[in-house]
């Protein structure tokens, strides 16, 4: 699976062309879990310190922890892997 390999290798770099394939249709979801895995795994602070980090992925979370997948959540997602890329690019 393309995801998981991206996962795998850290693929900071790929996050632009994920953003994009995102934004032609908001179907595939797993691009915002991509994102908020390689937020997590790059210990981006702003992701780290986020209430959706913490519902997610704290100790206190649980295999149903969920965030609801409205327009503004997705699109803050978006915002802040691109935020991170250009984190890591500079």
């Amino acid at each position: 699976n393309l995801k998981h390999a991206i996962l795998e290798l850290e693929a900071v770099e790929l996050i632009p062309d994920l953003a994009a394939a995102y934004g032609r249709d908001h179907r595939d979801q797993d691009i915002l879990t991509v994102f908020m895995l390689l937020m997590k795994d790059g210990k981006y602070q702003p992701f780290l310190t986020s209430a959706t980090c913490k519902k997610l992925y704290s100790d206190d979370s649980n295999y149903q922890a969920f965030i609801e997948a409205n327009a503004a959540n997705r699109q803050l997602m978006v915002s802040r892997a691109m935020s991170f890329y250009k984190s890591k690019m500079s």
